[in-house]
């Protein structure tokens, strides 16, 4: 990372100042673009190099993206950088149908916006084409569409994954489960007591209100749209006589007067907008708080509906009467009617529309409330992770835990919730496998999109996925699409252009900024950034330096120490990715001592050998028998305490547990990867047929026992074969020795009791995707 420039603050910059600050970058830009510099000397090129710049992908989060290339925000009328679907259509999922961006057009408004001669024309254009103009505009090679990427970090992350659980299931300690909300329930009052209480708030006296049941005057306070939280019946009474008194006054002023005025009252104003906005409302809960009773009744009447029933049930009826016109699904979300079709409870109501809040003295319940929290945070600590993976908070989702980072979320979603779910959610089929279902695809999409390598297959899946999974969260909850959900649909856009996305998503950025925020600075502006650069860039030249395999070989006690004092945790997606790519593949064992092979180990080091060779070319120097042109072995090794493999480290059980569950490939070359567990890591030496020494790394490793055929069908995790793991018996085969290079990642190990299934078992997730 090259630190460029620090930005002053103390806040961020306004629309119009962020050109300011990028103008001086762009200057120099342009001219690494257009001559290039030369440097009279490099660290590699003594007699010098000209250089080249070009500025490629914009990599920040949503926000960041649109200030400084030039775009509308998220509520903008042109919400999206990479088409031009208008924020009323964001719930469209026809993607054949979004109209895609250009540059050319995208450039000819800034240069408009730019044109215009006051402040108030500027706003009137934005308005219009949610485009202003951007100092990068200037670099005659740069296309603000292709090369403003979404930030996959916050919209995988801190988007769908975190929205998925928050919002959407509305993750909560304090909320009850939805499979048992309904049996805390108030019971509902009778059609006859509630149109008798109507009667008597419209034109009875106090004394014949106060006469109805507490379970009609929470009906009457949720009508009429008082917040009333298990309130007494005497606390109902005085809110509700209070809105008598504030709300509806006649021309005497009495109460006679009042009780007899008509309540609620729909003017045809009001009647046109409702019909109007009915046509595209999504969220009963937040239709139904738009308009009052009379309002809703009287839509009711035009369309020949009954008009029985609370605000909610009313919104209810007439958002059914309009889905049905339209061949579309609506699921009933918190109504107190009976519906054949899945009921979803009063949470995902509330999260799947952003602006609705519970009602009057409602039972709050989740998808992952209490019950399920609880068996959550009691599964939570039986998994067992690499060390590079850091754990999710055993209290997740309880307000003494508070916020989890984006590499917490991804850990949580994508490991510890598959594993916990599937095997929850699973058996009890109905609506639960549907949301299991949903949920999954989420996953795939998630996954897909961390993978350090790319194909089109994996394009193809995440496109799939990512569109299967809204379609089925629309259908399931009711949802509006947000932002950035309709964001994740482009994603497929820039793996196109740009691989994998890892190079593209802002974890580097995020890191540096909390680096540069723990810095020591004197605060004063035209030094303080010269402190910073400098600071970055010797921090850069001496890791880079100390990541040298022949350097670090000589000073490893240095660079041992050096780690320590940056006091950096050293685990998580970010650093994983960055050591994965900046080492090679495998790189040399660490600590060794001299050791004996125990037997079973020895011998399959022998198999081993022998399997390469093609024929038995090695035997065990202690067999008695002596076979012509055969090399006899010794069982003398040099033990290693740990290896680096794809940037992490593996370790064998006794040193680490952890760290010894691995997905080898333990059969020909080409079959599928098992889960195993390392025993032990050792060097050895021997003498080939030629009599040339060879010296190498292996790994002696117990892979566990596939189920059977008859246990098998009774495995959930393998419905979903690319994010769901699978199970084994909690028993191992014979040991193999392998070399490194068969060994593909770490695995989730996570002990299991299925029904079913008489033996012990163990559920391994790879985390080669993760």
């Amino acid at each position: 990372v090259y630190l460029v420039g620090i930005i002053p603050g103390p806040g961020k910059p306004s629309l119009a100042q962020i050109n300011h600050c990028l103008k001086p970058l762009v200057d120099e830009l342009l001219v690494f673009w257009e001559s290039g510099i030369f440097f009279s000397r490099t660290a590699k090129f003594v007699t010098g190099r000209l250089v080249r710049c070009a500025l490629v992908p914009l990599v920040c989060d949503l926000p960041a993206a649109r200030q400084t290339a030039g775009f509308g925000a998220h509520n903008a009328k042109y919400f999206c950088s990479v088409c031009n679907l208008e924020h009323s259509d964001i719930d469209n999922l026809d993607m054949a149908s979004w109209p895609p961006r250009t540059a050319e057009a995208h450039r000819k408004a800034a240069w408009e916006w730019k044109a215009k001669e006051s402040v108030a024309q500027r706003e009137a254009a934005f308005k219009e084409n949610s485009t202003r103009w951007s100092e990068l505009l200037r670099l005659p090679y740069w296309d603000p569409i292709r090369y403003t990427v979404i930030d996959s970090m916050h919209n995988h992350y801190l988007g769908l994954l975190k929205h998925h659980c928050r919002s959407i299931w509305g993750m909560s300690i304090s909320a009850e489960d939805e499979d048992h909300g309904e049996s805390t329930t108030s019971p509902q009052p009778t059609e006859e007591e509630q149109a008798l209480g109507v009667a008597y708030l419209n034109s009875g006296t106090s004394t014949q209100l106060a006469s109805c049941k507490k379970a009609v005057l929470k009906y009457l306070c949720t009508t009429v749209g008082i917040q009333a939280r298990k309130p007494s019946k005497d606390r109902l009474l005085t809110l509700l006589e209070a809105w008598v008194s504030t709300a509806y006054t006649g021309e005497g002023g009495g109460e006679s007067t009042r009780r007899a005025t008509t309540r609620s009252a729909a003017t045809p104003e009001q009647v046109t907008r409702g019909a109007k906005m009915l046509e595209t409302a999504v969220s009963a809960h937040t239709f139904s708080r738009k308009f009052n009773l009379a309002v809703l009744r009287a839509l009711c009447e035009q369309n020949g509906l009954s008009d029985n029933g609370t605000k909610l049930d009313i919104a209810y009826r007439l958002i059914d009467m309009v889905c049905s016109v339209a061949g579309l699904a609506r699921l009933r979300i918190g109504s107190s009617e009976t519906t054949d079709g899945p009921t979803v409870n009063t949470s995902a109501g509330r999260s799947g529309s952003r602006e609705s809040t519970p009602m009057a003295d409602e039972q709050v319940t989740s998808v992952l409330g209490r019950t399920t929290l609880q068996q959550i945070h009691a599964e939570l600590p039986l998994t067992e992770l690499p060390s590079w993976i850091s754990p999710v908070p055993s209290n997740v989702g309880t307000k003494a835990r508070g916020k989890l980072s984006a590499d917490q979320w991804h850990i949580f979603c994508v490991v510890n919730l598959p594993v916990i779910l599937i095997r929850m959610w699973a058996p009890r089929g109905g609506r639960f496998t549907q949301m299991l279902d949903n949920y999954m695809h989420l996953v795939t999409e998630v996954v897909v999109g961390s993978l350090l390598e790319m194909s089109d297959d994996a394009i193809a899946l995440y496109e799939s996925s990512a569109l299967e999974y809204l379609k089925g969260a629309k259908e399931l909850y009711g949802i509006s699409l947000t932002p950035n959900q309709h964001n994740s649909l482009h994603i497929p856009f820039f793996l196109r252009l740009f691989g994998p996305l890892h190079a593209i998503r802002t974890f580097f950025s995020e890191r540096m900024n909390y680096l540069l925020q723990r810095q020591n600075t004197n605060l004063i502006f035209g030094q303080l950034e010269l402190t910073f650069m400098k600071h970055s860039c010797r921090a850069a030249n001496l890791r880079a330096i100390l990541e040298e395999p022949a350097i670090r070989a000589q000073v490893a006690e240095l660079s041992e120490a050096y780690e320590q004092l940056q006091g950096e945790d050293r685990r998580g997606t970010r650093l994983r990715e960055s050591l994965s790519l900046g080492a090679s593949m495998t790189s040399g064992p660490t600590t060794q001592k001299a050791i004996v092979l125990d037997q079973d180990c020895f011998r399959a080091l022998i198999t081993a050998l022998n399997s390469k060779a093609g024929k038995e070319l090695f035997i065990d120097i202690r067999e008695l028998r002596r076979i012509p042109g055969t090399r006899q072995l010794l069982n003398r090794a040099q033990e290693v305490s740990s290896i680096q493999i794809g940037g992490v480290r593996f370790r064998s059980k006794d040193a680490a547990p952890k760290d010894s569950n691995a997905m080898c490939i333990v059969g020909i070359a080409g079959a599928s990867p098992t889960a195993t567990r390392i025993k032990k890591i050792f060097r050895y030496t021997y003498r080939d047929s030629d009599g040339k020494s060879v010296e190498g790394t292996y790994l002696f490793v117990l892979p566990y026992a596939e189920l059977s055929a008859e246990d098998a069908p009774l495995d959930p995790y393998r419905k979903y074969p690319f994010v769901g793991g699978q199970l084994y018996y909690n028993d191992h085969l014979t040991g193999v020795v392998i070399t490194p290079d068969r060994v593909v990642s770490h695995f989730a190990r996570t002990p299991v009791t299925m029904p079913g299934i008489a033996a012990q078992c163990i559920h391994a997730l790879s985390l080669d995707k993760v």
